[in-house]
């Protein structure tokens, strides 16, 4: 295997790895880092990101098939290169259709996604859109469901940080997490352990 460095003359190349961390919304596409295993066949190693439109859902963990068009980095932003840069990404791809995604094994970075996701689906089917999104966004950080101009809002208002996983979220998290436990009936010994082991994934994530 060996370094990508996708053609960015080429108008479509096909590249399958695994999904590195759950997307991050960008306007009204997602940016997906992918940890490469292949490129139109060819064993490669590397890391790409690929901005994808939102109808396709995909987490951490997950590996993909997928096509898109490779970009140059010297046709975007001089900030945005250098935020690729600091993720040791090379390569940038566009306009991906993603025909495959699936759990080939289990990791546990995949399993918290999994769990993050699970939360926000709770929430999304118990309230309405844009409570549920705000309330996603207090306890897991997950900003996915926000509309431009709620999240316009939010920098307005210097409000941002709310839904930020930071220490007032984990907080709530652990609540709710050693509440859920407790219904179990596990000791507080054994609670502790787990909410421990569960903050240091989660924060990991």
């Amino acid at each position: 295997a060996h370094s990508a460095q996708l053609d960015v003359k080429a108008s479509s190349v096909e590249i399958s790895g695994v999904v590195l961390r759950d997307p991050r919304v960008w306007r009204y596409e997602q940016q997906i880092l992918i940890g490469l295993d292949g490129v139109n066949g060819d064993k490669r190693e590397g890391r790409v990101m690929v901005e994808a439109p939102l109808k396709y859902r995909v987490i951490a963990g997950e590996h993909v098939l997928l096509t898109c068009r490779p970009k140059s980095l010297d046709d975007i932003t001089p900030s945005y290169a250098a935020m690729l840069a600091r993720q040791g990404v090379k390569d940038l791809c566009t306009r991906a259709v993603i025909t495959k995604h699936e759990v080939r094994s289990s990791s546990l970075r995949g399993e918290v996604s999994r769990v993050r996701h699970a939360i926000t689906n709770a929430i999304a089917h118990a309230f309405p859109s844009p409570e549920s999104d705000l309330l996603s966004g207090i306890l897991v950080g997950a900003d996915g469901g926000f509309s431009d101009s709620l999240k316009k809002t939010f920098q307005v208002s210097g409000l941002t940080h709310i839904v930020a996983v930071s220490g007032s979220n984990i907080t709530l998290m652990i609540f709710f997490f050693e509440t859920f436990l407790l219904s179990l009936g596990l000791s507080r010994k054994r609670r502790f352990i787990v909410v421990v082991f569960w903050v240091c994934a989660f924060t990991l994530v």
